[in-house]
């Protein structure tokens, strides 16, 4: 289930409910009876590199009451696999309308926060309405990973409005209208109002680049996105083929002395780093010398990658896990607990989210840490701050 998994409760008789609502009410700690609608299998809630939305990808949603938070929770799931994160680095950016003012979105993910809000029957949008109206003093909260995490965002923009007074954000009471189907008329199709002044959050996690960096300064306080360790799916964006595009062409076109010297280099680093690490000899000047021809490098590349680039959305947290020694002050004399290896669980907020997404970070879990499992476990140990390796 999403990548996470736990035991199911047992099988009750004369138990009637749909195995995945069964699994996704366990997982969430919520009654099955709480969880107001579910799509599972929803062939017109996905949409291609192209925008196009009629493709059979499948966007799992689910709206549900949670009773502890008092919200009317929309989840969306993410991305299947790698091979969908990669088809939407390729997808060109589309004209989000806010506020009265046209930012630049992924025009994939706007295609399919328009689908899963306004499209079919309009059933999302009308059991958020019913939800809000029966549950009046309950605020709605988003939330979704990955492509799910990107869409909710989208659609926090869509659905809000900044409160008259502090950084909050409140549903919108603008209307808002089904998409239609081919030869249906716009008299046929009625507009529907969420409840207006309620509170609304969008929490997204390892969302790709989905906004452009003016709109995601201005749905900061309206949305949270959080990005594990080496996650690489925030970073990408179509913006970020190009500037690889044009880093290729830079080395393609430049002279043969410029690209002898960094296969030198290479090939020195490569068989002079086992002799320095084996006898710790390593020369202090010559990696000084080193850093500054690769910051040199790195400066004349970064001329030329100067492509429009989209941001994760809102305000942007980063979680990292880091190996840690236990240092209790009040642990019990005798206990051999302190300086045994540990994890530390360290969450910052990043200041400014355009120059840390704006290229690529490598790092050797920059797969992995893309797992939903993963931000629920690192989650799941930040509460505790520090825990036994």
């Amino acid at each position: 289930m999403m990548g996470i998994g736990k035991e199911l409760p047992i099988l009750k008789a004369l138990d009637e409910t749909h195995q995945d609502v069964r699994s996704f009410a366990h997982h969430t700690e919520l009654p099955p009876d709480s969880i107001l609608l579910s799509s599972f299998i929803d062939p017109q809630g996905g949409s291609d590199s192209t925008g196009s939305t009629d493709t059979g990808v499948p966007l799992v949603h689910t709206i549900a009451i949670d009773e502890e938070s008092k919200a009317v929770v929309l989840s969306c799931r993410g991305t299947l696999g790698f091979e969908d994160v990669l088809a939407d680095m390729m997808c060109e950016y589309d004209d989000l309308f806010w506020r009265g003012k046209p930012y630049k979105v992924h025009k994939g993910i706007h295609a399919s926060a328009r689908r899963l809000l306004y499209g079919g029957d309009g059933r999302v949008l009308a059991t958020l309405k019913e939800a809000l109206e029966e549950f009046s003093d309950y605020g709605l909260v988003l939330c979704g990973h990955s492509l799910g995490g990107a869409v909710t965002a989208l659609l926090g923009a869509m659905l809000a409005e900044p409160a008259s007074s502090g950084t909050a954000f409140i549903t919108s009471a603008e209307p808002h209208q089904r998409l239609l189907a081919s030869g249906q008329s716009h008299q046929t199709a009625s507009h529907i109002c969420l409840p207006p002044g309620r509170p609304i959050h969008v929490y997204a996690y390892g969302p790709p680049s989905t906004m452009s960096p003016s709109l995601q300064k201005a749905t900061r306080g309206l949305i949270t996105s959080t990005v594990h360790g080496n996650d690489l799916v925030p970073y990408l964006s179509l913006g970020v083929l190009h500037d690889f595009q044009a880093v290729a062409l830079a080395f393609k076109t430049d002279n043969s002395e410029a690209k002898a010297e960094v296969r030198r280099r290479i090939w020195e680093g490569l068989q002079s780093g086992l002799v320095d690490k084996w006898y710790n000899n390593g020369s202090k000047r010559s990696h000084e010398e080193e850093d500054k021809w690769a910051y040199a490098a790195l400066k004349t590349l970064r001329a030329s990658m100067m492509s429009s680039k989209l941001l994760p959305p809102g305000e942007v947290f980063s979680i990292e896990s880091t190996p840690a020694l236990r240092r209790d002050a009040f642990l019990q004399a005798g206990t051999g607990q302190i300086g045994r290896p540990a994890t530390r669980v360290v969450f910052k907020y990043i200041r400014d989210v355009e120059a840390r997404f704006r290229e690529v970070r490598f790092g050797s879990s920059m797969l992995l840490d893309h797992s939903p499992g993963r931000y629920e476990d690192t989650l799941r140990r930040l509460t505790l701050g520090v825990m036994d390796a």
